[in-house]
């Protein structure tokens, strides 16, 4: 068993070169990015978030400000309502969607009676 850690160690920190090893970190923490947000997102309170890492890369917090910019003008170039979340309006959410969606969920209610 010893000689199967010491192959695996021996794979993972000396037969790769530190441009494989960085590629393949860089990559793993990547793909952990949404998770991080995920875990922040469920942090209780209602104050600003403080956070850092090193796998918190700018192009990855960039790319998620992009992808939210890119959402929000599809939607209002459909028309369709966009709700603004952050530290500010974040307890009033749930009382915006349940207003915006009141209508549809009555009609639905009146159709199963």
């Amino acid at each position: 068993m010893a000689a199967v850690r010491i192959a695996q160690v021996r794979q993972r920190w000396v037969l790769r070169s530190p441009d494989e090893m960085a590629r393949q970190i860089i990559a793993a923490w990547s793909e952990g990015f949404p998770m991080v947000v995920h875990d922040l997102l469920g942090l209780p309170g209602t104050g600003a978030i403080l956070a850092e890492g090193a796998g918190l890369f700018p192009a990855q917090v960039a790319r998620d400000i992009l992808m939210a910019e890119y959402a929000r003008r599809e939607a209002e170039q459909r028309g369709l309502k966009v709700i603004h979340v952050d530290a500010q309006t974040v307890a009033g959410v749930v009382d915006r969607v349940d207003q915006h969606f009141a209508p549809v969920v009555e009609a639905l209610a009146s159709e199963n009676q």
